[in-house]
């Protein structure tokens, strides 16, 4: 459990701990005292520290094993965003509540003239969600390379730097491991020259058919544009959907599947025609995305690990001016 107070990095004065790398969390685990450690300290709950330095114990013995190169890919929000700072931690904007509630938000934008759209990048994985993935992989000796990405971007422009990192390693072959919508980045990559080097490929809980979460977003349905909306004071739940949420291209190529729908969600005339609605020009750019994405061949096969008896939104109808999921 996170504790709620000043020094908790996504509630507080300081949000440097949340763009942490996987080795600066290894680092200050296995300093034991230290600064870095007592920063952990003070907002942590002490299992979960005792759980992260068992692990980060076990993943420096076993990246001496050097064993094959993996990279590890988050899913959609699973990394850092934010601004430049001159000799200080980066300005983490993705994710710090304290900005959050200052209505920052805003400012990942990637409508036309918004002056930090060019600013904003990549400060790190969310290493909370996704420090204990990298230090068991460690631990069975695998070589972890985090490929944090921009997820606000197309799926088909972040497939092309991750297919471009691959081509560049010194590795004859690598493997991935890919969250949700990391899968999709890794396919798009695949497609794009990755497979040649790529052994393994393992996604978990990708959605390879789409999903309905970014449908709920672009509505200002879904639980966390209600969440931010309740907690920017400087905006609307309008305000954050057309002027944030509507103008990254990676939410639209998550949409549901034609096929897999039923529907074509990339057609606006299949949307309530009142209310929130999406970019027109993003749903046609996205609609092809399907047919970017590499399938798995023979010589590459997926492997895919989902959830089971998880509640899950699976189709969409129109009743009266709204989506009833």
């Amino acid at each position: 459990m996170v504790k709620r107070g000043k020094d908790n990095p996504g509630l507080g004065r300081s949000a440097s701990t949340a763009a942490w790398t996987g080795s600066q969390i290894e680092k200050a685990l296995l300093a034991g005292h230290s600064a870095e450690m007592k920063e952990l300290e003070s907002w942590m709950d002490p299992a979960e520290i005792a759980e992260l330095r068992e692990l980060a114990f076990k993943a420096r013995e076993g990246v001496r094993r050097g064993g094959p190169r993996v990279y590890l890919l988050p899913g959609i929000m699973g990394s850092s965003l934010g601004l430049p700072r001159k000799h200080r931690d980066p300005d983490v904007l993705w994710i710090d509540f304290f900005d959050t509630f200052r209505g920052r938000l805003r400012e990942l934008s990637l409508k036309t003239g918004n002056r930090s759209a060019t600013s904003v990048g990549i400060r790190g994985i969310i290493w909370r969600y996704y420090a204990k993935l990298q230090f068991r992989l460690q631990a069975q000796g695998f070589d972890v390379r985090v490929h944090d990405f921009d997820w606000r971007l197309s799926i088909q422009t972040l497939g092309a730097q991750l297919a471009e990192r691959i081509a560049a390693d010194p590795s004859k072959d690598v493997f991935c491991v890919c969250h949700s919508m990391g899968g999709l980045v890794g396919r798009a990559a695949l497609n794009q020259g990755a497979e040649a080097k790529v052994r393994r490929f393992v996604m978990l809980g990708t959605p390879n058919h789409g999903s309905f979460s970014p449908l709920q977003a672009l509505r200002g349905t879904h639980s966390l544009a209600r969440l931010f909306a309740f907690l920017d004071v400087m905006s609307s739940k309008k305000d954050l959907v057309e002027e944030v949420f509507r103008t990254f291209p990676g939410l639209y190529e998550m949409l549901p599947e034609r096929a897999a729908a039923g529907v074509d969600y990339f057609d606006p005339a299949n949307w309530p025609s009142k209310g929130l609605r999406p970019d027109p020009r993003l749903l046609r750019e996205a609609s092809n995305i399907q047919d970017r994405l590499a399938s798995p061949g023979v010589r590459l096969p997926f492997q895919l690990i989902a959830g089971v008896n998880q509640r899950t939104t699976v189709a969409a109808a129109i009743e009266g001016d709204e989506f009833i999921f």
